[in-house]
């Protein structure tokens, strides 16, 4: 930026995985290309929808297991001087 006299900002967030992804598309290509369709069929997906049990909302126990606060964080970072 100094080197051309640029002073717009860059662009902030957006995609960082891309490349990873784009890497390996031959192989992910190929694969959907070998079977189209990967995923579950809709009458497995019933039936394993079916097969599990109906829990009574009256019995149910919510676990947090998360434990901390915000209050635990500190407000400010520390780094060498320069």
């Amino acid at each position: 930026m100094r080197r051309t006299g640029d002073v717009q900002p860059r662009r902030v967030g957006g995609d960082k995985r891309s490349g990873r992804i784009e890497a390996h598309a031959g192989v992910i290509l190929a694969a959907v290309e070998k079977k189209p369709d990967i995923t579950l069929l809709l009458y497995r997906r019933q039936a394993w929808f079916e097969a599990q049990l109906d829990p009574d909302p009256t019995r149910l126990i919510f676990i947090d297991e998360m434990g901390t606060s915000t209050k635990m964080a500190r407000l400010h970072g520390r780094a060498p001087r320069g």
